[in-house]
């Protein structure tokens, strides 16, 4: 994926083992053009997220770009505004965590569909539907599908479809 001039990389690797082929580390990110907060110290990356969760969720556009600019002016020396100005005003945009639950997932995108977040867990035996209310976690149900290794689900002519091993299955979606 592409956002902002750069390039987000996504990897699987199906096995912790490292290899020179497929590791990405510190000095791979910097050549990139990776921006780590780190740099900032903990303490205004800690004020930073308090002032980000004070923000009203209804605040977006012009005003959050004007006040993260505020902020990095106010907190940030020079080389702090020219390196960490974007990512000040990207992590202003994220709002609240509202709940957080853990579950055995693995490597599987979720997928968000019609209010319901549809992910694999159990190593892609059980199919998980969660309420996207973001008042409370709710689980809408448990399927086992037993694909086996754990695809990331998606939505098509209102079937949720899943690759599995050796073919593609499709279930209708109904609560």
């Amino acid at each position: 994926m592409v956002s902002d001039g750069r390039v987000i990389v996504r990897l699987v690797c199906h096995r912790d083992v490292p290899s020179d082929t497929r590791q990405i580390g510190e000095l791979v990110l910097r050549q990139l053009g990776h921006q780590s907060a780190k740099s900032l110290g903990n303490e205004l990356v800690d004020k930073s997220e308090q002032t980000r969760e004070s923000l009203p969720p209804t605040l977006r556009g012009k005003k959050l770009e004007e006040l993260a600019q505020k902020f990095a002016e106010e907190n940030f020396d020079a080389k702090q505004r020219q390196l960490n100005r974007g990512w000040i005003t990207k992590r202003f945009t994220k709002g609240k965590v509202a709940w957080q639950t853990q579950t055995q997932t693995t490597i599987s995108s979720p997928l968000i569909a019609d209010g319901k977040l549809l992910a694999m867990a159990n190593n892609g035996n059980s199919l998980l539907m969660i309420s996207t209310d973001p008042k409370a976690y709710t689980s809408l149900g448990r399927a086992t599908v037993k694909a086996q290794w754990v695809p990331s689900p998606s939505i098509v002519n209102g079937k949720l479809v899943l690759r599995m091993k050796d073919k593609v299955k499709a279930w209708a979606l109904t609560l």
